[in-house]
């Protein structure tokens, strides 16, 4: 896996997370929901990176154990929750009495014009729910796998390992859509 692939699973918002680093002999890739690692061509820590080892909450996730199970997920697309469906951004009445939305002629940010999007919200993988932005990212690597140790609790979101060729990914699990327990 390349840079350019680990930037994918960066957070461009968040001043840490917008490239990837290099740790203790990982090159690691992050977001607030998902941390991949790839062995690292480079031996070195830069010494801005090695601040993460005292910021790191989630060393000890990556040395789960448990039986590998593949992951296989059908992801079922859904109307783009920002366009409503239209591809352009609503822009809000100016009347404040008003609750109406009229349609730019800008391009949704999220769904970029196509007024969809190509996985659900969430997805239940191995009694877990997981985003499914973050799944559709990791189902691209190959030979994915969720490690599911023999006392995994579901109902408590401790961050899940995946393993894939080449690598590991942390996924944190989130609540389920409302009606499902």
């Amino acid at each position: 896996m390349t840079e350019p692939d680990l930037r994918a699973f960066c957070d461009a918002k968040h001043p840490q997370r917008k490239t990837p680093f290099v740790l203790d002999g990982w090159e690691y890739a992050a977001s607030s929901t998902i941390s991949v690692r790839v062995p690292s061509l480079s031996a070195t820590t830069s010494p801005e990176d090695a601040k993460w080892q005292q910021r790191e909450p989630r060393r000890e996730a990556w040395d789960q154990k448990g039986q590998a199970v593949p992951v296989s997920v059908e992801l079922v697309g859904r109307t783009c929750p920002v366009c409503l469906g239209g591809g352009v951004i609503l822009d809000p009445c100016t009347d404040p009495r008003c609750d109406r939305v009229f349609p730019s002629d800008d391009p949704c940010p999220v769904c970029g014009g196509g007024g969809s999007l190509p996985y659900p919200e969430v997805v239940e993988i191995e009694g877990q729910w997981f985003r499914g932005e973050d799944i559709h990212k990791l189902l691209a690597l190959p030979h994915l796998a969720i490690i599911v140790p023999p006392d995994c609790d579901t109902t408590v979101h401790h961050p899940r390992l995946f393993t894939f060729d080449g690598g590991q990914a942390l996924l944190i699990p989130v609540d389920p859509p409302k009606g499902v327990i």
